[in-house]
């Protein structure tokens, strides 16, 4: 199965990753062929081949990063700064308002931390 890898920053092609796992368990515990056989038996190049078995090692030695947090401090109503007329709406209907000096480097934190993603 030839497959064409795409770089998507910051993302994982699950299933891509599962299957070259896959292969590489199947080609360093069954096969006993070279590279060159194996790969063209699989259906792959030599390239993608060496390519994917240096990022699965590189994956697997990586450590997790540490989960990342953001203050949140909830304001009064009457409390709450002048609004830069931007707001967010939450799924549970909690709305974010914010603020005319607002820094777009913390609301970049709290949308990765809300959706669940992590971007550098």
């Amino acid at each position: 199965m030839a497959t064409k890898t795409k770089k998507m920053k910051g993302r994982r092609d699950l299933a891509k990753e599962k299957f070259w796992r896959g292969l590489m368990a199947q080609r360093q515990q069954n096969s006993g062929q070279s590279v060159c056989a194996f790969c063209k038996e699989a259906g792959v190049t030599e390239s993608q081949f060496y390519r994917w078995r240096t990022e699965l090692r590189l994956r697997d030695a990586a450590p997790s990063p540490p989960p990342g947090f953001a203050e949140v401090i909830r304001r009064a109503p009457s409390a709450a700064p002048a609004s830069s007329g931007v707001s967010l709406e939450l799924t549970g209907g909690q709305k974010i308002l914010l603020a005319h000096d607002f820094d777009v480097s913390v609301l970049r934190t709290v949308v990765s931390a809300l959706d669940g993603s992590v971007r550098t």
